[in-house]
């Protein structure tokens, strides 16, 4: 809940009923994506409560997100009564399905014609009590009200259970706001809400048939919860020789022959011949959610008659131009029964353990480089990726952060989250303070500068834990954009509007919000850093690791060189007059 007055009677109701855990987020953006990190890990809705007027529309970048990421949020907003829009007054603006875009039910309460009977006879030209009402025919208008508002909250909360998607009810009040009535308030008679079941009314023989036809098989699993595969579906397609299995860090799926960084796989192909020296798909089946790698895209986008299945109950996006079968069943179960059925074995060509070794030997050439370049954003990950504790919950922000984190492995415990729905940069620490709230394990935010700044006010509020680590990579502007390919790199232009070159550190961000704070500038400093950062603490802890800005993309292109077995200059790297 975020404060006001107009939202003070829902503030109110909430704050002294036992059944709800309540918080205070100033901030209505910073409170969305707090919300969005509660409900992403449980998996159940979590509602947000704003004041009237712009409130709700700082609700909107947490509300797309949950929207692309089938997370269950409700948006409740106060309103001013109807007849109150567009006259003048302060705080109004047009609330209702001001958020239909990204909600998949909006609706607008009808305002109580009891309560606020005497304000809204006020008004001559309201449309709410006729004028000359009697009393009985207000309380028949107020029974009418209660059953309207009742099975509009109904209907708006069987979906949000049903579809995992962000609502929006917006309800009008009348002054006054703060007092509370002792008269019981009658509604109609309920029934419990039930989430839907999901459970697979499909064929699935003849699927498992057409797939078993396949000899060039790829299964694409992108971001999801822990624990969406089973430990047995695991194995099996780790076993299976004619499959190729490839995971995004995002997907906490881990198993023994999966690829895990899919770039180290396709980028040498696009620098040295864009023709992989191995076969290309016939199907691909994607599991999960959106998909980081651009490179995947880019490369099963240009391949004709591939056939793109999706499996899962959510939404299945034609991210390859070739989506041709939607199968609305839990993963498990359709992945378990084409390994119970012989034919899956009738096609063998070993495809999946040709492509893993051609991997391995990428990945070995990527190993050596990494351990002779000098101190920048690549070397720091190579770093942390090998430095967190078993068991933390690790958020990432997006752009650069999420991409370098592609090319390591994680240790399996590790439960790995992204706000990859709309993958914009705000709202990454909201979403993992958010996140920590419901977690028994210490919760880590890996995020570059401009993310974290743009969010500093979520660290506007007392829910900070004294586990909660911060590695900051400071390199000082938008590294991203150093990364895409431009001839305008290093212009007075690019610096100042595109990649936003910068001075600032988080040192006094972390000393106003009780932060340990921490900075390294090497690889012998961050080292040494990461021995004790995770230790436990009365004070959560902020580690800024500052990176040299000019090198860095470089650095990158370069490792995608040496694994494409192509001249890189290293050296150059050395000089003191480029770091």
């Amino acid at each position: 809940m975020s404060p006001g007055s107009r939202n003070a009677p829902l503030i109110k109701s909430y704050a002294i009923d036992s059944f709800f855990t309540t918080y205070s987020i100033i901030d209505e953006r910073s409170a969305g994506f707090f919300a969005l990190g509660i409900a992403q890990q449980t998996g159940n809705p979590v509602i947000v409560v704003c004041t009237s007027g712009s409130a709700v529309l700082n609700y909107h970048p947490s509300v797309a997100e949950a929207y692309y990421s089938n997370i269950p949020l409700i948006v409740i907003s106060a309103d001013r009564l109807p007849f109150k829009i567009d006259i003048g007054d302060g705080q109004v603006i047009r609330q209702a399905k001001v958020l239909e875009q990204h909600t998949i039910y909006s609706g607008t309460f009808r305002p109580d014609v009891m309560h606020g009977q005497k304000t809204i006879l006020e008004c001559p030209h309201q449309k709410i009590i006729p004028q000359g009402a009697s009393e009985s025919q207000i309380y028949s208008l107020q029974q009418q009200t209660n059953q309207f508002n009742y099975e509009l909250a109904e209907e708006a909360f069987q979906r949000v259970l049903k579809y995992t998607q962000p609502i929006h009810l917006n309800a009008p009040f009348a002054e006054p706001l703060y007092e509370m009535t002792d008269k019981i308030v009658e509604l109609p008679e309920s029934n419990p809400l039930k989430i839907p079941s999901k459970s697979s009314s499909m064929n699935l023989e003849k699927l498992i048939e057409n797939w078993n036809q396949f000899r060039y098989r790829w299964i694409l699993i992108g971001a999801s919860n822990p624990n969406l595969l089973t430990q047995k579906v695991i194995d099996l397609l780790s076993g299976d020789p004619n499959t190729v299995v490839l995971t995004e860090t995002t997907s906490n799926i881990y198993g023994k022959n999966f690829i895990y960084s899919i770039d180290s796989l396709m980028f040498p192909y696009e620098l040295k011949t864009n023709i992989p020296p191995f076969q290309v798909p016939e199907v691909v089946l994607t599991i999960g959610g959106m998909i980081i790698s651009k490179k995947i895209k880019s490369y099963l986008r240009n391949i004709h008659n591939l056939e793109h299945w999706h499996l899962g109950f959510h939404t299945a996006n034609d991210t390859f131009y070739s989506l041709t079968e939607v199968i609305k069943c839990n993963p498990n179960e359709f992945l378990d029964s084409i390994y119970s059925v012989e034919s899956y074995m009738k096609v063998q060509t070993n495809y999946g353990q040709d492509v893993l070794e051609k991997f391995n030997y990428f990945k070995g050439l990527g190993d050596e480089f990494l351990k002779k370049i000098p101190f920048s954003d690549l070397k720091a990950f190579s770093l942390i990726s090998t430095s967190v504790p078993r068991n933390t919950l690790v958020h990432f922000s997006n752009s650069s952060i999420i991409r370098y984190a592609q090319l390591f492995q994680w240790d399996p415990s590790i439960s790995i989250f992204c706000n990859r729905g709309v993958s914009g940069i705000e709202g990454s620490l909201s979403v993992a303070l958010g996140a920590s709230q419901i977690t028994d394990n210490p919760t880590l935010l890996i995020t570059g500068d401009l993310s974290l700044f743009y969010d500093s006010n979520g660290f506007w509020n007392k829910y900070i834990r004294s586990d909660f680590r911060i590695i900051l990579i400071n390199n000082r502007g938008g590294g991203i954009f150093r990364i895409i390919p431009t001839n305008s790199k290093d212009t007075p232009v690019f610096d100042q509007y595109v990649e936003t070159v910068h001075n600032r550190n988080a040192r006094y961000l972390a000393e106003e919000y009780g932060f340990d704070y921490m900075v390294v500038k090497s690889s012998e400093s961050l080292n040494e850093s990461l021995e004790t950062f995770y230790q436990l603490s009365d004070r959560p802890r902020l580690l800024e690791i500052q990176t040299p800005r000019r090198i860095n993309d470089m650095l990158l292109l370069d490792y995608f060189n040496v694994i494409a077995e192509k001249e890189c200059k290293t050296k150059k790297y050395f000089s003191s007059s480029v770091i």
